[in-house]
C-alpha cells in the first residue's frame, strides 16, 4: 500500500512539474545554433544594442526557422527592426511550406497610420496564403522605420490577440481558421529580429473558444451551395454557354466559413503549374412572386453569374489592376452589387469562379431578405 501511495505522489508531482515547466517563459538566443536558414543571407550579431538575427537584402524569401520547437498555445513576443519597404513577419503552427499561420507587417504603411492594412494575419492552406480572403484580419498600426518595433501575439486554441508597439490589443482574430493547431516557428522578410520569447500556455482563457460571428444568424447570407470540381481554364478566356455544367455534372455540398465565405482554396489545392482554374457554384431559391432582388457579391478573382440559364453578370477583381474592387482587391461583400431577376417558383443561380492568384472564394448576401 505504501508503494502505491508513493507512486501516486510521485506521479502527481511529475505531472505538476511538467505543467509548471510548460508554462515557463523561454528566451531564444539569436544564435546560429538555434536557427536554420536556406542560404548564407543571414548573420547573427549585435545591432542597435540587441543580439539579432539579420536577414540581409535579397534573403527575404527564405524562412529563418527555429530548431526543435512545437508551439501550440501561449504568448510569442519579439522585436523587429524595419529597414525596407516590404513584408516582414512570423509564421507559427508551421507544418511545412504549405501549412501554417502567418502574421506580418506591410512596411509601406510606415508614416501612414490612417492606412488600414499595416498588419495582416492569415492562414496558409494547401500552399496558398489566404490574405485576400480575410480583409477583416488586417488593421492599421503605428510602425516605426529604422527602429525596433515590439510585437506580441497571444495565441489561444481558436483566437488570437495581436499587439504592435502598444500595451493594448491592435487586432483581435476571432477565429484562426488554419488547418494546423501546432508546429514550428519561423521569421521571414528583410530586417532584424531580436528578443524572441515563448511563454507556452500563457494567454487569456477566452481565446480557446471561437469568437462571435455577427453574420451567423443573418439569413441574408447565402450558405447553401454546391460545387463541381475544378477544371483547367485557359487564361484570358471568358465563360460561354458551352461551358455551362452538363445535366450529368457531379455536384457536392460545400460548407461556408464565418461571414458566409465559400473558401474554394480550402476545398481545392492549386494546380502545380499555377494555371487558372474554374469551378461552378450552384444554389436555388423559391420566390413567392416575380421580383428583382439586390445581391451583394464578393469574389476572387473572376465570376460569371447565370440565373435560370441566362447570363446576368460577369466581373473581375484583379489585385493592383484598374478593375480591382474595393477593398483593395480583397474578397468582400463590398465588391459588387447585382440586381437579380427572380421568377415565381424555383430559381437556380449558377456562378463560375475563376482564379490563379492567391485565395479563391466567394461570398453572397441579399441586401434585403424580405420574402423569397
Amino acid at each position: 500500500m505504501k508503494r502505491i501511495l508513493l507512486l501516486i505522489v510521485l506521479t502527481t508531482f511529475t505531472v505538476q512539474a511538467q505543467k509548471k515547466a510548460s508554462k515557463k517563459r523561454i528566451s531564444i538566443a539569436m544564435e546560429k545554433a538555434n536557427w536554420e536558414f536556406p542560404n548564407d543571407m543571414v548573420e547573427y550579431s549585435t545591432f542597435e544594442g540587441q543580439q539579432a538575427a539579420i536577414i540581409k537584402k535579397g534573403g527575404g524569401r527564405g524562412m529563418l526557422s527555429l530548431k526543435d520547437v512545437d508551439f501550440s498555445t501561449g504568448t510569442l513576443e519579439y522585436d523587429v527592426y524595419l529597414t525596407d519597404f516590404s513584408f516582414i513577419g512570423i509564421s507559427f503552427h508551421r507544418q511545412n511550406e504549405t501549412e501554417g499561420k502567418w502574421f506580418y507587417l506591410r512596411t509601406h504603411t510606415i508614416g501612414k497610420p490612417h492606412l488600414g492594412d499595416a498588419i495582416q494575419y492569415c492562414p496558409t492552406v494547401k500552399g496558398v496564403n489566404l490574405w485576400n480572403l480575410y480583409p477583416q484580419y488586417q488593421s492599421a498600426a503605428v510602425l516605426k522605420a529604422n527602429a525596433w518595433n515590439h510585437i506580441k501575439l497571444e495565441v489561444g486554441e481558436e483566437q488570437m490577440l495581436i499587439y504592435v508597439n502598444d500595451e493594448s490589443p491592435t487586432l483581435l482574430i476571432p477565429e484562426l481558421l488554419g488547418d494546423s493547431n501546432s508546429g514550428g516557428i519561423a521569421f521571414n522578410g528583410e530586417g532584424m529580429f531580436a528578443n524572441l520569447t515563448l511563454h507556452h500556455q500563457k494567454y487569456p482563457e477566452n481565446l480557446d473558444k471561437v469568437g462571435w460571428d455577427a453574420t451567423t444568424k443573418n439569413p441574408r447570407y447565402i450558405r447553401d451551395w454546391q460545387t463541381t470540381t475544378p477544371i483547367l481554364f485557359e487564361s484570358g478566356k471568358d465563360v460561354t454557354e458551352e461551358d455551362l455544367p452538363k445535366a450529368d455534372a457531379a455536384w457536392s455540398k460545400i460548407d461556408t466559413e464565418r461571414a458566409g465565405l465559400v473558401n474554394l482554396s480550402r476545398a481545392f489545392a492549386p494546380r502545380e503549374d499555377g494555371k487558372r482554374q474554374l469551378v461552378w457554384l450552384k444554389t436555388t431559391f423559391t420566390a413567392n412572386e416575380n421580383k428583382t432582388k439586390k445581391l451583394d457579391l464578393g469574389f476572387t478573382d473572376e465570376v460569371w453569374m447565370y440565373v435560370n440559364g441566362q447570363l446576368l453578370y460577369l466581373d473581375k477583381n484583379y489585385y493592383r489592376q484598374p478593375i480591382m474592387k474595393a477593398p483593395n482587391g480583397r474578397c468582400s461583400v463590398e465588391n459588387s452589387t447585382v440586381e437579380v431577376p427572380l421568377k415565381k417558383g424555383e430559381n437556380e443561380i449558377l456562378i463560375a469562379v475563376g482564379n490563379d492568384f492567391f485565395g479563391w472564394g466567394l461570398v453572397a448576401r441579399w441586401q434585403n431578405q424580405g420574402r423569397l
